[in-house]
């Protein structure tokens, strides 16, 4: 699966495919002949919303992870010194990268210098990034799925 040439609406399906959704075909009713369209169920429920995921941007904003597990290898500053300000064991992992951080998203600005990219970093770490098509909607679908496939990934 490659994210960055994924279409929206591939996206949006494989972001609930990955949150638990199923999408019910359409199917007639036998004794009514009333025609059920195609609908996402969870946990026995449809959803009554249609689309757990709508093609919008607070759709796209919704489907970001809130926090990111950093896994860090290097002890930082602030362990180190509840370790009594000694050098931590070779081979020792910083506690803070154990916990969840705030997951954030931003969009480079041209005058940075840099191609224009949408991102999400938890604290300093880079989590994802995929280019700015001039499609925010897709685009922020495509960093919500590669973030929560880097979040699979880490556990």
């Amino acid at each position: 699966m490659n994210t960055q040439t994924m279409t929206c609406d591939e996206c949006r399906d494989e972001l609930a495919r990955m949150a638990g959704w199923v999408k019910q075909p359409e199917y007639r009713d036998s004794v009514t002949g009333y025609l059920y369209p195609n609908r996402w169920c969870r946990d026995g429920r449809s959803n009554p919303d249609g689309d757990p995921y709508p093609p919008t941007l607070d759709g796209a904003a919704g489907a970001l992870p809130e926090t990111a597990i950093v896994k860090s290898s290097a002890v930082c500053h602030h362990c180190s010194q509840q370790l009594g300000g000694s050098f931590p064991m070779l081979g020792s992992r910083c506690s803070c990268g154990t916990t969840p951080q705030a997951l954030t998203w931003y969009r480079d600005l041209p005058q940075c210098g840099r191609s224009r990219m949408w991102g999400a970093v938890a604290g300093n770490v880079l989590i994802a990034a995929v280019p700015d098509t001039g499609n925010p909607i897709t685009d922020l679908y495509r960093l919500a799925l590669c973030c929560v496939i880097a979040g699979e990934k880490t556990t």
